[in-house]
């Protein structure tokens, strides 16, 4: 029940931040319509883009949820749908095939 409470509360912080997102991206929009003619977008628009992007970022990092460690051991028992790439004579043979073609251009 807690992980729930904890993921919705998650969503929310980040659909909040979304919104903020796209209001600093329409307030944007709208002062480059009506942009003067020597084309600099105003201070305060600059800022709000900033502080959002900022905003965003050390959010995101704090809520996300910790790094885990990669098993190799885990990954490396199970089949791979990749295992196709290893068995082709050329993927396998590209550093030798390179050393004939720069030897025959020698």
């Amino acid at each position: 029940m807690e992980s729930s409470t904890i993921n919705a509360k998650k969503i929310s912080v980040l659909l909040t931040l979304f919104s903020i997102i796209g209001y600093t991206a329409y307030s944007a929009h709208e002062s480059i319509l009506e942009i003067r003619q020597d084309g600099k977008l105003p201070l305060d628009i600059k800022c709000e883009v900033i502080l959002v992007t900022l905003l965003f970022t050390f959010t995101t990092v704090i809520i996300a949820s910790p790094l885990r460690s990669i098993q190799l051991n885990k990954w490396s028992h199970q089949r791979s749908d990749l295992a196709f790439l290893n068995s082709r004579t050329n993927f396998l043979r590209i550093k030798e095939l390179k050393e004939k073609i720069e030897k025959v251009k020698n």
